[in-house]
């Protein structure tokens, strides 16, 4: 039996979210292009007598170690999945924003499933449905396993890979409110996308900035309504120097400006640090990949 693992849990983004319809069941289907970033937590996972979590870092704080926690939550159904009754101890370094839209608990419980699979003697047995995990553990559950870019539709459970990401960095910022996804939902009302057509194929920033410019994030409206500072936080990063385009992600409050070069996106996280020090910032390159 495996020792101990720890295991790196990214951020992702959407660049692109569409809600294109609502189930009889009350979830919304969607259709987004989703990449990651270099944010991330990181678990230690150790095996235990039960499941229990830690946390510490940057971002601990307000974060409860109780059984609402995604990554619980996922070690109790991977141990139910499997019918073991081995625990796990969880030592969680949160570096990534809470209720952000950046998929950080998400992230997590995708790290926790990949871990405790390992650990308990079964990486490779008992497939698991992605809708299954969507719907027990959330919407980004199933990209964030994959760690690849992806377009993902359905209620999250549809990953389709894509072509590596043209070289590209993002400067993300959070006004330091947290949003809840729920919430945000709730509040949607149109409109309505038809599934997307086009394929994103682009081989380069260029190609990748006009893609998206022609898309959105749908939820953008009602989470605006909820918490108007994103709009403030969507005019800060537009105003970046080298800044092309300027979104939000997920169901926010985190924005992102999509720039060409690292160092336009270091130069960006700077002068956005120093105007609006209350707020979370940071630069990252868009990665197409987070596992080998």
């Amino acid at each position: 039996m495996t020792a101990a693992l720890t295991l790196a849990a990214a951020a992702k983004i959407n660049l692109t979210l569409h809600i294109t319809g609502r189930r009889d069941d009350g979830y919304h289907e969607l259709d987004s292009l989703i990449g990651f970033t270099t944010v991330t937590d990181t678990l230690t996972l150790t095996p235990a007598d039960d499941i229990r979590l830690h946390i510490t870092g940057s971002e601990a704080l307000g974060v409860e170690p109780d059984a609402r926690n995604l990554a619980v939550r996922a070690a109790r159904y991977i141990q139910t999945h499997l019918g073991v009754t081995s625990g796990v101890d969880i030592k969680l370094e949160k570096n990534i924003p809470v209720a952000a839209g950046l998929g950080g608990g998400s992230a997590d419980a995708a790290a926790v499933i990949s871990g405790c699979m390992t650990l308990w003697g079964a990486p490779n047995s008992n497939p698991i449905s992605d809708q299954t995990l969507a719907i027990e553990l959330g919407a980004d559950v199933p990209v964030c396993r994959y760690g690849h870019a992806a377009r993902v539709t359905g209620i999250g459970d549809c990953v389709e890979s894509l072509p590596q990401w043209p070289q590209a960095s993002l400067v993300l910022a959070n006004p330091r409110i947290s949003l809840s996804t729920a919430d945000v939902f709730k509040a949607f009302d149109g409109p309505i996308h038809t599934a997307d057509e086009a394929r994103f194929e682009g081989k380069d920033f260029a190609a990748l900035v006009a893609y998206l410019a022609d898309r959105e994030n749908s939820l953008t409206a009602p989470a605006r309504i909820i918490t108007p500072i994103i709009g403030d936080v969507l005019d800060q990063l537009g105003a970046l120097p080298g800044c092309r385009l300027a979104r939000m992600s997920g169901s926010g409050p985190t924005c992102f400006g999509l720039f060409e070069t690292e160092d336009e996106a270091n130069a960006g996280q700077e002068n956005l640090r120093h105007s609006q020090q209350g707020w979370w910032v940071e630069a990252t390159p868009l990665v197409s990949r987070t596992t080998p």
